[in-house]
């Protein structure tokens, strides 16, 4: 049955690296903060505290909902009640793929002196967080695909675009968005050379510039920068580019996500 909506997909930014999509009438929210509605797709893509908070939180209350996240996270989950998970799904045509990727390896000096300077200055929060931390499970970050049943893609590339990332993995994803539709990727703090010089190898795809690092880095008293002009540099490079920061929503009506004989 076709859904009531005069959209086809619709995407909001909940903040942090929570964003959902909204399609014939289903939800996938991507590391929810808080309790969302039942019966949703919920997909992790991390171990901070803040993209396991929501999960959690329905677990504990038995709030209907598949999860689909590592091994790791949903072993760790386990622990709060009964958890309807797997690494993948692949349910009435709606395919969604997890892959693990390597984050920035290591602080640079001055990003070591910034997290100093943030303990010194809000030493009750930093060591309530890193209390908190040591509960956490340790689990490599992921991106994910997910191909609707028209075959339609979007992927979620999180924060791999950085300077570490190997020559074999960004040849592996660059081959897997060619057919994408959407991608939702971010720039992590001072990786803008690095992602600028990387996102040139997506020119298929309309590019969702996420912010998934200033709520976090505010929250710990860090500095931040503005998704902008790295926008507007690739928008002189011709690349279908849109900035996706907290609050904001899009949609689109015209992409066709599931099979015609179906509605």
């Amino acid at each position: 049955m076709k859904h009531q909506h005069p959209w086809e997909i619709r995407m909001e930014h909940f903040g942090y690296s929570h964003i959902v999509l909204e399609w014939r009438g289903e939800s996938i929210h991507f590391n929810p903060l808080e309790i969302v509605e039942e019966n949703s797709i919920i997909v992790i893509l991390g171990s901070w505290l803040e993209q396991l908070q929501g999960v959690r939180k329905m677990i504990r209350k038995k709030i209907p909902c598949t999860v689909v996240a590592s091994q790791d996270v949903l072993s760790w989950l386990s622990q709060f009640g009964a958890v309807n998970g797997s690494v993948g799904l692949d349910r009435d045509g709606l395919q969604i793929e997890l892959e693990a990727f390597e984050p920035i390896a290591a602080l640079s000096p001055l990003e070591a002196v910034r997290k100093v300077g943030a303990s010194l200055r809000h030493p009750l929060r930093i060591g309530r967080r890193l209390q908190k931390k040591q509960s956490l499970p340790s689990s490599s970050p992921q991106i994910a695909w997910i191909d609707f049943p028209s075959g339609v893609r979007l992927g979620h590339l999180n924060l791999c675009l950085h300077r570490n990332i190997s020559t074999a993995f960004l040849e592996h994803i660059k081959k897997k968005a060619e057919t994408a539709t959407w991608i939702l990727v971010g720039c992590d703090y001072e990786e803008e050379v690095s992602f600028l010089k990387l996102i040139e190898g997506f020119p298929h795809s309309k590019i969702l510039l996420s912010d998934f690092v200033s709520a976090y880095r505010h929250r710990l008293g860090l500095p931040t920068r503005l998704l902008t002009p790295i926008a507007d540099q690739l928008i002189t490079k011709d690349l279908d580019i849109q900035v996706f920061p907290s609050k904001v929503g899009y949609r689109f009506d015209t992409i066709q996500l599931h099979n015609e004989e179906n509605l």
